[in-house]
């Protein structure tokens, strides 16, 4: 029988020396000074109907190896091929057959520098077997969190499925499955500071092996870390094109560094901004610049700080809103989230446009993301909105009724997209406040989905703070709005100021909250007034 074609090496047999081309049989012996030593502990590593993986021990500084491949014991009638690490699949084999593998380290261009190892016998899979696909290659593991790791290999093509083992015992004894369609997944809910080995398969969708398991990798989670609270914090910065001129006032360029310091004195770990604009700034001259409102705050912000979406517009070209070609990139206008990625790992995010009268009013969104927890590898959802800001005039609901629903829209988001049910954080300016007629709209409507407000700011309360979950307060009397007042606007005697910008969370423990405004004795915002809302801050220990 013969070699398949795409297996067979054409060897010529008598060359020119001069020309300095060498057989593969013409060289008898290594060249000088090279290893001598075959490769040693050849080995297969699965085998397929048409396939078959083997491995081998490195030779030191060997750039490649041939292999040989016989359906004879004697290596007649033999195909090579070459290889530049220490393992290879060879395929395009016949089902049901035996083959003999030998291998032999050699240099870039071909010369011998080792003699073939011993040959290893082995046998494709029978027609009749259903291990079409060798195991899966390259599985690697990676420690995310005390608690989850990620796990990839290289992929046996398109609509395969795989299922992944794993094991606190290197025997795989009482081990767990987990299934994936992609060459990755994601496990969770591990115990920290513990070893794991893994493995991974080819199945079919109804679960049938279609390979054997790859080899076992071993690693471990990391140990648990000190419980950390996360720190979220929601902030108006006030839109760079805003600018009205009020007193103590300052454009974008005179408060961004500002609003910068406040967003990290505050030692957030994940903040909610609104009016964090995605038009093009402009310089000291008024020249359009290629530049973003919160492109340039996140550069101000600096080190391990970022977005969880960078794009300006859902448009195909999405840096200009100009001829735009609608796309869904996850774009919000000026709703962002901004997270330390020193502390939070971003898992996924993404949009959702609100209700809106076109004729009244313009698009606003919700931002979601879901975030890890590095310290505890917690995990929780976070969104941020920006609700309707124009106030009803006298005998209106429209208002009022449009952020109601903007509010369901963004419960409907939350429900639709926490689907493995985790805390729940939702932050924003909400434009409605315990004074607003007929009612805090907005706050009923989160009240009513299970979000509750740490500070417990109830409709027309002043003295009380009905279901408050808050520890320690920290200038809670303020006005989250300030409307660049030089005094802060504040409230001595109330327990809670006046807020149109809240932070709800699922019933979560909530240690601390501060209302962040840097101000003298005598309440007098100290030096550049960063916007006209208050950045407020709490502290929230996820379980």
């Amino acid at each position: 029988m013969s070699i398949p074609r795409r297996l067979a090496v054409v060897l010529v047999a008598s060359v020119l020396a001069a020309a300095g081309v060498v057989t593969e049989g013409s060289l008898t012996a290594p060249p000088a000074g090279a290893a001598t030593a075959a490769p040693k502990q050849l080995h297969v590593v699965s085998r397929s109907t048409s396939a078959v993986a083997v491995s081998w021990s490195a030779i030191a500084r060997a750039p490649k190896y041939r292999i040989q491949l016989s359906r004879s014991a004697s290596m007649k009638h033999p195909s090579y091929q070459r290889f530049a690490g220490t393992s290879a699949e060879l395929t395009g084999l016949r089902s049901g057959t035996t083959y003999y593998v030998k291998v032999r380290a050699i240099t870039a261009a071909g010369k011998n520098l080792t003699p073939y190892s011993t040959a290893v016998k082995v046998a494709t899979r029978s027609k009749s077997s259903s291990y079409r696909y060798l195991s899966p290659a390259g599985l690697r593991a990676t420690s995310d969190s005390p608690t989850s790791i990620t796990l990839g290999w290289s992929s046996r093509g398109s609509g395969i499925r795989y299922r992944v083992q794993y094991s606190r015992s290197s025997s795989m004894a009482h081990p767990t499955y987990v299934r994936s369609t992609r060459p990755s997944v994601s496990i969770e809910k591990l115990r920290p500071g513990t070893t794991y080995w893994f493995k991974v398969r080819v199945i079919t969708s109804g679960g049938t092996n279609r390979s054997e398991y790859s080899r076992a990798v071993k690693v471990s989670t990391r140990p648990a870390a000190a419980s950390r609270p996360l720190r979220v914090g929601s902030y108006n910065i006030r839109c760079s094109n805003c600018f009205a001129g009020e007193p103590n006032e300052l454009t974008w360029q005179g408060r961004r560094n500002a609003v910068a310091s406040t967003i990290k004195g505050a030692d957030l770990d994940v903040v909610g901004l609104q009016e964090a604009g995605q038009a093009w700034l402009k310089d000291a001259a008024g020249k359009s610049v290629d530049q973003s409102q919160f492109e340039d705050l996140l550069a101000r912000l600096g080190g391990s700080w970022r977005l969880t979406n960078t794009k300006r517009n859902n448009c195909v070209k999405d840096t200009t809103p100009t001829k735009c070609v609608h796309a869904d990139k996850g774009a919000s206008k000026g709703t962002r989230i901004a997270y330390d990625a020193s502390k939070l790992e971003l898992l996924s995010a993404g949009s959702k446009r609100l209700s809106y009268d076109k004729a009244e009013s313009s698009e606003r969104f919700v931002a979601w993301a879901v975030l890890r927890q590095r310290s505890t590898g917690h995990k929780f959802f976070f969104a941020d909105a920006h609700l309707e800001p124009a106030a009803d005039p006298a005998g209106s609901r429209l208002f009022y009724d449009l952020r109601r629903r903007q509010a369901a829209d963004v419960v409907a988001t939350v429900k639709a997209r926490n689907t493995a049910r985790l805390p729940v954080i939702v932050v924003g300016d909400f434009n409605s406040h315990k004074w607003t007629v007929p009612g805090n709209g907005p706050y009923d409507v989160f009240g009513k989905a299970g979000l509750v407000d740490p500070l417990g700011n109830t409709y027309e309360s002043t003295k009380t703070a009905t279901g408050a979950t808050v520890g320690r307060r920290v200038r809670t009397t303020l006005n989250s709005f300030n409307g660049f007042a030089r005094v802060a606007p504040n409230h001595p005697s109330w327990v809670n100021g006046t807020y149109i910008d809240y932070i709800m969370t699922s019933r979560l423990p909530v240690a601390e909250w501060e209302t962040v405004a840097r101000l003298d004795s005598a309440g007098r915002f100290v030096g550049v007034i960063p916007s006209d809302h208050n950045l407020i801050r709490a502290t929230v220990s996820l379980r």
